[in-house]
């Protein structure tokens, strides 16, 4: 794959408010899980269901401080703007779900289908998994275009699989074609960034 055709990430801008989706502040520890998915959480790695979560609904008290097209959560959720969703719908890109939080912003979910990457060759480590969850504790390392097993098509943003893991929870990251990547470029979409994938 030259470089020039490779995989374009879409990689959120440093933010400077920080939004919570599953988590909310909280004045004495800082960050806690809101209250209605505290039973999701594993009792070992206390991980939140994000899948369970999301299935059982968003609170209408969730607020997203932000004048950007794309940006990340402080629990490594993807919220993109209606301009962004508006445009990935005239220009036929698909591949994602969608969950509305705001009348300005919805989440950008992981859809049916998926970038696949070899786990053993993809250039990332999986630490620590959950002895009562089996999920990792964390990911290090980047994901390389080596371990892709299947090239992108067209005019699709795909999520990743194996999950990129944070100490919270999983992150959503998002691949695209090149081609896509230059559609999505062209529109200027507010705290986007689009690099290669190596």
């Amino acid at each position: 794959m030259a470089g020039s055709d490779k995989p374009r990430w879409l990689v959120p801008k440093d933010h400077r408010t920080t939004n919570w989706i599953l988590r909310e502040d909280d004045p004495v520890n800082g960050t806690r899980v809101r209250t209605e998915y505290e039973d999701l959480q594993c009792p070992q790695c206390l991980k939140v269901d994000e899948d369970q979560a999301i299935l059982r609904g968003l609170p209408k008290s969730i607020v997203i401080r932000s004048t950007v097209d794309y940006l990340s959560t402080g629990d490594d959720f993807i919220v993109v703007s209606n301009r962004f969703v508006d445009f990935c719908e005239a220009e036929g890109i698909v591949g994602f779900r969608l969950a509305r939080l705001t009348d300005k912003y919805t989440l950008l979910l992981p859809g049916g289908s998926l970038a696949i990457f070899d786990p053993i060759s993809c250039g990332a480590e999986f630490l620590r998994p959950c002895k009562t969850c089996g999920r990792f504790r964390e990911t290090v390392g980047l994901f390389a275009a080596d371990g892709l097993l299947h090239p992108i098509a067209e005019k699709v943003i795909l999520s990743i699989a194996p999950s990129m893991e944070s100490t919270r929870g999983r992150s959503c990251w998002f691949l695209t074609s090149c081609a896509t990547a230059k559609i999505l470029k062209s529109a200027k979409m507010k705290g986007l960034d689009i690099d290669p994938l190596y």
